[in-house]
């Protein structure tokens, strides 16, 4: 989110975490189209996990998704300045 705040975009509640996916993904360019799509399927799964009844996750999937939102964490503080 600090990175779509850093940028002017403001989202509307409700919306914010599809909003913020697609906002990082045009900020951080065709590069980092593999992390940007990454972040997009954690949304969904913690959508699924949250709403829609599935209720486990496996110590892989965890460790994978740490990976790669420590990845994302770092590209954002990159960009913005921190």
């Amino acid at each position: 989110m600090s990175l779509v705040l850093a940028h002017g975009y403001r989202v509307e509640a409700g919306s914010h975490h599809l909003t913020t996916v697609r906002v990082i993904s045009k900020l951080l360019g065709p590069g980092h189209r593999g992390l940007a799509k990454a972040f997009n399927d954690l949304r969904k799964s913690r959508h699924e996990r949250l709403y829609d009844g599935v209720d486990f996750c496996t110590a892989e999937e965890a460790s994978r998704a740490i990976d790669r939102a420590s990845e994302l964490l770092a590209l954002i503080e990159a960009k913005i300045g921190k």
